[in-house]
């Protein structure tokens, strides 16, 4: 993504960077397209805990970004011959990039830490997702708000330790929902404790659209007049190093897909490829 990469200078190695949104405005995707950049574009290595989805639906998601066929068709097999045949070469190409997928679930921090060095060892990962922090289980402590600022502060070592950047994933309160303008702020991070302070960036994900869809009785009966590509603000709200700012980038809903605003035309910029643990 050009323009959050002249913002950031690009993730650095030892970073925390915290992803947060309200559920439906494309957190998992938006790791999954970056995962993606970097695999496809720099031979990264890169490693996703996913603690929400199967390796299944990420996959899925994968190929959709990939192949440009519509996720709904991946998902349920309804696919034309010439489909069929794109996702074939598609599963193929995936298998030359170097993303690894572990979707155990009730998984802690020291789990975490355990299998990210085997990834460093055997896989030599450089980058790291994990989706999502609230997830990951913790430590026995008074509140749940005690767990997550240990488990974030471990990530953050962690980070420093592989000498690799982190991208912790993380929902945001409801009281989002109770304010006229629904961008978050820091203040939103769910049961945030020490995330802001151990975070070297955090960033926002805000979709107008999720918020102003047409009304119930409209909505089921026109579904398909919505439009398929909607603006997505990327609000880089805390950079240690550098400055913050607000990223406009293209949201395609058809193939969960994040594109650069000059990019409109560009339409192989993030169709790329991925590989994993199990394979395809």
């Amino acid at each position: 993504f050009i323009d959050i990469d002249r913002t950031l200078n690009g993730f650095q190695r030892g970073d925390l960077i915290i992803l947060a949104a309200r559920p439906s405005m494309g957190k998992t995707a938006f790791a999954v397209n970056i995962a993606l950049n970097m695999a496809q574009k720099n031979n990264i290595s890169v490693g996703i805990f996913s603690l929400e989805m199967t390796y299944r639906q990420i996959a899925m998601r994968i190929l959709s970004s990939m192949s440009n066929i519509e996720f709904h068709k991946i998902k349920s097999g309804r696919l034309s011959a010439s489909e069929w045949n794109l996702l074939v070469q598609t599963i193929d190409k995936a298998r030359n990039l170097r993303i690894y997928i572990d979707d155990s679930s009730l998984i802690t921090s020291l789990d975490i830490r355990t299998k990210a060095r085997k990834l460093k060892i055997e896989r030599n990962i450089d980058f790291l997702i994990i989706d999502y922090l609230q997830l990951i289980e913790g430590l026995k402590r008074e509140n749940r708000a005690q767990e997550v600022s240990e488990i974030s502060r471990s990530l953050k070592i962690l980070a420093k330790e592989l000498n690799i950047p982190i991208l912790a994933l993380s929902q945001l309160n409801r009281s989002v929902e109770q304010r006229d303008n629904k961008r978050p702020m820091m203040s939103d991070l769910r049961e945030s404790g020490s995330i802001e302070q151990d975070a070297d960036i955090v960033m926002f994900i805000y979709r107008d659209d999720v918020y102003h869809k047409k009304n119930d009785a409209n909505n089921k009966k026109n579904q398909s007049d919505e439009p398929q590509t909607t603006k997505a603000e990327i609000h880089i709200a805390k950079h240690r190093n550098g400055p913050t700012g607000t990223v406009n980038l293209l949201f395609h809903k058809n193939t969960t897909t994040f594109k650069n605003m000059s990019d409109e035309q560009t339409v192989d910029t993030f169709y790329n490829n991925v590989n994993e643990v199990e394979e395809f």
